[in-house]
């Protein structure tokens, strides 16, 4: 699936991914390939892409907005980010 991360100034990541970890309110929810179409807010909290080549791409995002659209793309809008965590 594809993944686009961005904020008003800047495009965090834009690249495919096999899962994508959001933190929310009640706890993480993971998303794979062909999920349902889903829009839902992300708690600030560390978000975790796991990419087709199986490494983990992580960031900390805060007030963030997810889209889970029927075209297997994920965008997620957040207000602010952190630099990735190694």
């Amino acid at each position: 699936m594809k993944v686009e991360i961005n904020t008003i100034s800047k495009n965090i990541y834009d690249g495919e991914a096999e899962r994508v970890t959001i933190p929310t309110e009640n706890g993480y929810i993971s998303i794979l390939d062909n999920h349902q179409p889903l829009t839902t807010s992300a708690s600030n909290g560390v978000l975790e892409i796991e990419q087709k080549s199986g490494e983990i791409f992580k960031i900390n995002i805060r007030n963030a907005i997810v889209e889970v659209l029927p075209t297997n793309t994920i965008k997620i809008s957040a207000d602010l980010y952190l630099e990735p965590i190694n």
